[in-house]
């Protein structure tokens, strides 16, 4: 019973998480304007971050880095030790848990859920794959106009 829970939390903190980064984002994107990121994955470890020099923090690309209103978070969320991930597919760019992440559908995130450019992460919501069993989705899109 006690294993069957602690599998649906991991599922349960990852829906709390993705929402809340979405909003972080579209924040961060209403004022400073995403352009785009370095990688196809990049890992959210810089919410944190208060100032900055240059149009680059993390791996996320700004037009407007002095509208910066950091840092977002305390700390950096993460599910066991993974941070989550901006994945950068043909589809958009969608936030979701960190590879190496197992969630409650025994499923594990880049291996059983391979997240790379052509992957319909919207699809993989709607069918199940990225839900967590009340049904709370595990990944978000970001909106970056640009």
């Amino acid at each position: 019973m006690l294993r069957s829970r602690s599998k649906t939390i991991i599922d349960e903190i990852a829906a709390s998480d993705v929402a809340q980064l979405q909003v972080i984002f579209n924040d961060i994107n209403n004022s400073c304007q995403i352009l785009g990121f370095d990688k196809q994955k990049n890992s959210i470890d810089f919410l944190t971050v208060k100032s900055f020099v240059g149009s680059e923090v993390g791996s996320m690309n700004l037009a407007y880095p002095k509208h910066w209103q950091g840092p977002y978070v305390q700390d950096n969320p993460e599910i066991k030790g993974i941070y989550y991930q901006v994945v950068v597919t043909d589809h958009g760019y969608f936030i979701t848990p960190g590879d190496g992440v197992k969630l409650s559908n025994g499923k594990v995130i880049g291996t059983d859920i391979p997240l790379d450019k052509s992957a319909d992460i919207q699809n993989l919501v709607k069918m199940g794959e990225l839900k967590d069993e009340r049904g709370k989705e595990l990944a978000a899109a970001i909106n970056i106009h640009g």
